[in-house]
């Protein structure tokens, strides 16, 4: 969704830096292999495939293994935003408790562009996936891989911004991973988005806008990590001054204003790592939700949507069947996952064990992964959580 916002001022954007110049954070430079090892000490990754032939990246900062975590990242992102606050991080504080820690990394983005049959340079069917396949499959997957390496039966699940959407649309499609999930602990949550889009009216009509211009142009991969906007929004957001300024600033409207939460001394890490990459059907199922104000599986029109689902609109994914115990964890300046939003999710999911906020006035939704304030603000409270869950 960012992208959509950012496109117009990147393709302006001057020649973009390599990972070999010096002006590049020793942070920015490292992938997640590096960033672990800096942070934690360990690391170990893994690839495994789904169903449908994805390969997934998932990689592990090793700990007791009676006690394994899963984390699943947001839209255009990596399990890089995991860690990529160094010591400040949720993955340092989980591992300095001793976790299992697993990170997932679903199809698409800069660790998972790998499929068994398809080219993902040369394929567009490659690129045919949204939050569903992120759930059904990548997301299953990554559960199935994680519980047969560590011999339990249950693990205990992290998800933020649309990895807890995605967490939602496989417990209500596959309800017997319900039973495969100790605890759902939901940083910034989002399904329904009514009151999101009353805080940003414009964002489905530009949105849509960009979706005809990429289907025009036959652009299925957005905002790839190596791709031309990728090295564009790296150049300008983060090594130019006025580009940090402003892309910061974006970054605010859209997510909420925090500025003691993103520093400018971040945006020059946070930009080697963020976007890298998603579909541009992805981002549609993600407009159409916030256009029809439906928790729906993707519109593919009347005609094609009876052949699919024997009915002309698609159907609503089936909150009453996400049934494991979950903790929702909101933030009251979120502009993204709106408080009204969230505490309908609160109502509507069975099971919800608490409905909390961070005790920050401008705490927005970005800063549960970037802000250094994340580790006053948020880690206790999931630490909590998880300690009632694995003790």
């Amino acid at each position: 969704m960012l992208l959509t916002i950012l496109a117009v001022i990147l393709y302006s954007a001057p020649v973009a830096l390599s990972l070999d110049n010096k002006e590049v954070p020793e942070d920015g430079r490292l992938n997640f292999t590096g960033l672990a090892l800096k942070y934690a000490g360990a690391v170990q990754e893994y690839d495994v495939t789904t169903e449908d032939g994805y390969v997934l990246k998932i990689y592990r900062i090793p700990g007791d293994n009676t006690k394994p975590l899963l984390l699943m990242h947001g839209i255009l992102a990596t399990s890089d935003d995991f860690i990529i606050s160094g010591n400040d991080s949720l993955a340092v504080s989980l591992k300095n408790e001793g976790y299992d820690i697993w990170f997932g990394n679903y199809r698409g983005n800069r660790y998972s562009r790998r499929h068994m049959t398809l080219d993902p340079d040369a394929n567009s069917t490659f690129w045919y996936f949204g939050p569903h396949e992120h759930g059904y499959h990548d997301l299953a997957t990554s559960i199935d891989f994680v519980l047969n390496r560590t011999g339990v039966k249950q693990l205990s699940l992290i998800g933020y911004s649309e990895g807890t959407m995605i967490a939602y649309i496989l417990a209500a499609e596959r309800p017997e991973y319900n039973d495969k999930i100790k605890v759902f602990i939901a940083m910034a949550p989002i399904c329904h988005v009514d009151k999101m889009i009353e805080r940003h009216p414009v964002l489905v009509e530009i949105g849509f806008i960009f979706i005809k211009l990429f289907k025009h142009f036959k652009v299925e991969e957005i905002a790839g990590f190596d791709s031309i906007t990728g090295a564009m929004t790296r150049s300008f957001c983060g090594h130019n001054a006025i580009g940090i300024k402003v892309c910061r600033q974006i970054l605010f409207l859209v997510s909420g204003n925090d500025p003691e939460g993103l520093i400018p001394e971040f945006m020059s890490t946070l930009f080697w790592h963020y976007p890298v990459g998603t579909s541009r059907t992805n981002l549609e199922h993600f407009l159409q939700i916030m256009a029809s104000k439906r928790f729906a599986k993707f519109d593919y029109g009347p005609v094609e949507n009876l052949r699919r689902y024997k009915s002309k609109l698609p159907p609503e994914y089936d909150l009453s069947k996400v049934t494991m115990s979950k903790y929702l964890i909101a933030a009251r300046n979120d502009r993204l996952s709106a408080l009204g939003d969230s505490g309908r999710q609160a109502k509507e999911l069975p099971n919800v064990m608490e409905y909390t906020f961070v005790d920050s006035d401008s705490f927005n939704h970005i800063d549960f992964l970037w802000s250094r304030q994340s580790r006053q603000y948020v880690h206790p409270k999931v630490l909590k959580i998880l300690k009632e869950y694995n003790s």
